[in-house]
């Protein structure tokens, strides 16, 4: 059968069932599951909105068309992650399995690789355990987002006085320079911003 043939007979079946496994997309379009796991990333990127229920373990379609995540910049999906992250750990098993699966919604509906930063903040929530600010855990992770995703970066810095000074690094990287910094990536425009210095950090994304 088609490819086109496939992925028309996936979208239908998951408009007429509540819950998709891997195993039943193989049964119904023939295919391995590395096909099946690769028609579910074309419905995504075709802005079908499936995403993976954990809870069911299986692929189900968005009923609500309302929302698209689209309408979210990278920026705007980078703080919600966190925002997540941190609830994740402030809740019982039960909850966090429901966080679990609405973040997977949203690693779904987007193209970029967001499911590696959601890794990273929860590993730097587990170190900061007990914090009540986690501002520094939410800087890093815009910093690193920026660099993976390959997005313009927006810094407030602190200068010590009464006017904060603002930058906007086209090609951030990171750097060692008496502390963890960040630098544009080119000759001319390298000097180091202190990450402790940065009172807030955010992606730019291209218009």
């Amino acid at each position: 059968m088609a490819k086109i043939d496939n992925i028309l007979l996936l979208v239908n079946a998951l408009q007429n069932r509540s819950c998709l496994t891997i195993d039943k997309i193989r049964d119904i379009c023939g295919v391995s599951a590395r096909t099946a796991h690769r028609y579910i990333r074309v419905l995504s990127e075709a802005n079908i909105p499936v995403y993976f229920d954990s809870a069911a373990g299986g692929y189900r379609l968005s009923r609500s068309v309302g929302f698209k995540m689209d309408m979210l910049t990278t920026n705007d999906v980078v703080l919600l992650c966190v925002a997540l992250s941190f609830l994740k750990s402030c809740v019982n098993a039960q909850y966090q399995i429901s966080i679990e699966s609405l973040a997977r919604k949203i690693f779904s509906m987007r193209t970029d690789e967001l499911e590696e930063i959601w890794g990273r903040i929860q590993e730097q929530l587990e170190s900061k355990s007990g914090e009540k600010d986690i501002s520094g855990i939410l800087t890093s992770q815009i910093i690193y987002a920026a660099i993976l995703l390959e997005k313009r970066l927006r810094l407030v810095e602190s200068t010590g006085e009464t006017v904060d000074r603002f930058s906007e690094l086209t090609y951030p990287k990171i750097c060692f320079d008496q502390g963890w910094s960040v630098v544009e990536d080119h000759p001319a425009k390298n000097k180091p911003i202190l990450w402790e210095n940065v009172l807030e950090a955010s992606l730019v994304d291209s218009e």
